[in-house]
């Protein structure tokens, strides 16, 4: 009798947990998904990054969408991941460690800085939006790859 309950209780257990990896892969799959459709054109290949500062107005027309997805998503990442997960999505919405509400694409933007250095010359830095759009929507992307 309590080798049947027993055997009963593994049996649910076993159900129970491939139940919840059948929603935790579908969940990774319309996280992804709808990033890629979200941001077509600007990823994976920027084949349509617009021009100077335009970027800006771009993300900010899908923001709530990829919100959405992240919100969707975020109880489908294992516990011991999700404060990465929470802060690339922070880092790719507005570039430093900040809360979910605040957007700034800046980051995004090219952009070329000089200042003096200690000895009196010039430091040239160049910033490339597209390589770090890339960079952070890959980072987040990588919390659904065990599907």
């Amino acid at each position: 009798m309590a080798i049947d309950s027993l055997f009963k209780l593994v049996i649910r257990w076993i159900g129970i947990r491939a139940d919840r990896d059948e929603r935790r892969i579908a969940a990774s799959i319309e996280f992804r998904n709808t990033f890629i459709e979200e941001l077509q054109g600007l990823y994976p290949e920027p084949v349509n990054w617009p021009k100077a500062y335009g970027i800006d107005p771009v993300l900010k027309a899908k923001f709530a969408m990829l919100r959405s997805a992240v919100e969707k998503y975020e109880p489908f990442v294992a516990d011991s991941k999700r404060a990465a997960f929470k802060k690339a999505w922070r880092e790719y919405s507005c570039g430093i460690d900040h809360d979910n509400t605040v957007q700034d694409y800046s980051h995004y933007m090219h952009f070329t800085t000089v200042d003096h250095n200690a000895t009196g010359g010039l430091n040239e830095m160049r910033r490339n939006g597209k390589a770090a759009f890339q960079q952070n929507v890959d980072k987040l992307l990588s919390f659904a790859t065990d599907i």
